[in-house]
């Protein structure tokens, strides 16, 4: 597969349907799959998608108001605490990170910078569901790049759509591939996509392991790692965002203000629809660089489950 070693990470090769490899040639067709190395700082994480239980394990106290919470040492594959792990949950817009997974795993490097046109159909996934967007308009371009930054950093309901359409033609046909991911990951049958936005449906499900299983698995793909670690990003100019639109991710900019004496966050996604309350999940190198995967569901709001993030941190890992 000459052209899959261009690709970031780690790659699962997929057959796609003929008419999406006929508008997009480059996207991955064999059914073969292709493993490559971690990189370097994350090495040393647990080789698996299953996070055990261990005599060591403990129940979140009621200091964390979440009423689903996971935290995990991603180098041992061990849960540190946790409350109703397994239970269904529905995940909001870290639905997010599985996107970005699933896209990153079929477009190839020298590709990010084409540009894709937005259509009805990204407008129509973002406004008539109230979700959050960028705010591009029908007919406005961007390079795919922007896509992935648009989709995590704002999460932007018009990129993730734009995503799911680039690789698979439509928002059906990317949901199964994510339903396939989930398959390959070996995720619970408490783990269902039907978009790739995360707005409410009743099929549109996870729980707190499987989604901190889902986190690793992007932190694992270079390119999703950066994406899902960035403050701010600056993307290409368009004519409603003449300059080029700046983007940031709200979680991590605010984390950096508080006082976190367990090392660095280093990724985040948060969501929130009504059913599932305020829910994120985070990425946490600590000072003695071990490495960390938080999820939690069915929060307060907002501030409250970014002081709770912190909080949890501090208290857990030393």
């Amino acid at each position: 597969m000459p052209r899959a070693v261009e690709e970031y990470g780690t790659v699962q090769v997929k057959g796609l349907s003929a008419g999406v490899l006929a508008q997009a040639p480059w996207l991955l067709s064999s059914g073969e799959e292709a493993i490559f190395p971690l990189a370097p700082e994350i090495d040393s994480f647990y080789r698996g998608y299953h996070f055990n239980e261990t005599d060591a394990t403990v129940a979140f106290g009621n200091s964390v108001v979440s009423n689903f919470a996971i935290l995990v040492d991603v180098d041992s594959g061990e849960i540190i605490a946790q409350r109703n792990p397994y239970e269904k949950l529905y995940p909001a817009s870290m639905t997010k990170v599985m996107t970005v997974l699933v896209a990153a795993k079929h477009i190839l490097k020298p590709h990010l910078d084409d540009m894709y046109t937005f259509t009805e159909t990204d407008l129509h996934a973002a406004y008539n569901n109230d979700c959050s967007a960028v705010g591009y308009q029908e007919g406005e371009q961007a390079t795919v790049r922007d896509l992935f930054y648009g989709t995590i950093l704002p999460s932007g309901a018009d990129c993730a759509s734009g995503l799911a359409c680039y690789v698979a033609g439509d928002n059906a046909s990317f949901a199964a591939m994510m339903n396939d991911e989930a398959k390959r990951l070996g995720l619970s049958e408490g783990t269902h996509f039907t978009n790739s936005v995360g707005y409410y449906d009743e099929e549109n499900y996870t729980t707190a392991h499987d989604m901190a299983v889902i986190m690793k698995a992007a932190l694992e793909n270079d390119l999703c790692r950066e994406v899902i670690g960035t403050r701010s990003y600056h993307g290409t100019p368009t004519p409603s965002y003449p300059g080029g639109v700046n983007v940031g991710n709200w979680f991590l900019r605010h984390i950096d203000k508080q006082h976190m004496s367990a090392g660095e966050a280093a990724g985040a996604k948060t969501g929130y629809v009504h059913e599932s309350g305020m829910c994120c999940v985070s990425y946490l190198v600590s000072n003695s660089g071990g490495h960390y995967i938080l999820v939690t569901a069915k929060g307060a709001n907002k501030n409250a489950t970014l002081r709770e993030h912190v909080m949890i941190y501090n208290a857990y890992i030393k």
